[in-house]
């Protein structure tokens, strides 16, 4: 019956029982908070890469249109091959390996008008996001 009155190290296996729970929980909430960062980051990077797809998709429009409108006399299918038909890739920062790429697919005429049909491409390190849309240019004959 003495033996069971002795408590004697008993403080010392509370306080070691504490210290390993409270290990187990710090090593834990790290690892979630570990997870939590990656996947933010891996979130942030493909809206930035959808952004810099849509920003593609603007640059894009703003570049025909002011190519087709310094020369519309010069406006035909065979013109609109020439100036529109080959990819271009727009690197935005090279530290971060951001770009957009424009890759255009199909040009074709329907009367008087011409669809440039093309896919921008938006790449942040290795995320990317694809933009498909067309342009139409409509020919007025005075």
């Amino acid at each position: 019956m003495n033996r069971l009155k002795n408590e004697n190290g008993a403080t010392l296996i509370i306080v070691l029982l504490v210290l390993v729970i409270f290990s187990i929980s710090v090593s834990l909430l790290s690892f979630q908070i570990n997870n939590m960062s990656a996947q933010f980051k891996k979130t942030e990077t493909a809206i930035e890469a959808k952004h810099l797809a849509d920003m593609g998709e603007e640059y894009y429009k703003a570049y025909v249109n002011k190519t087709v409108q310094n020369d519309p006399d010069l406006v035909d299918l065979a013109f609109l091959n020439t100036q529109f038909m080959s990819s271009k890739i727009v690197m935005i920062d090279s530290e971060s390996y951001s770009s957009f790429e424009i890759m255009p697919l199909n040009i074709s005429e329907v009367g008087d008008i011409f669809i440039i049909e093309y896919e921008i491409k938006g790449t942040v390190g290795t995320e990317e996001a694809v933009n498909n849309s067309e342009i139409k240019i409509e020919i007025f004959i005075n």
